[in-house]
């Protein structure tokens, strides 16, 4: 058995969210993408009927900071008070090395007082 001592304490204490660019139908993706499947099999299959899509010139980094610092205030917290961002993205951020949460924590202003790092998984995984 381990000592209680030793763990790490985690909580939620504050949310957010923000939907990004524009909503794209499935359709609308498939063209785009010229995968050889159909909308209704997509839907069967996942059930999303739409999705957000951001700008290419979008990055990952600034709609998570935008939403980090609305979860804060949430939370009655400010940046300077976490020790630990995890990342979580289906997309793979804005890029591998070093870690989007990095970028998100170096954006809060808190690059050299918290340690961060991304969780990556494919389409649905996560949820």
């Amino acid at each position: 058995m381990q000592n209680h001592e030793t763990l790490i304490k985690a909580s939620i204490r504050g949310t957010a969210s923000l939907l990004p660019g524009k909503p794209r139908t499935t359709e609308e993706v498939l063209a785009d993408t010229g995968l050889k499947t159909t909308a209704e099999v997509i839907r069967e299959k996942t059930g999303i009927l739409t999705r957000q899509w951001m700008d290419r010139d979008a990055h990952v980094r600034d709609v998570a900071v935008t939403v980090m610092k609305e979860a804060l205030k949430d939370a009655g917290m400010v940046a300077g008070d976490l020790r630990r961002l995890i990342f979580v993205n289906s997309t793979g951020g804005d890029f591998l090395i070093p870690a989007t949460a990095n970028a998100i924590l170096d954006g809060l202003g808190v690059a050299h007082t918290c340690d961060a790092f991304d969780m990556n998984n494919a389409c649905m995984g996560f949820l």
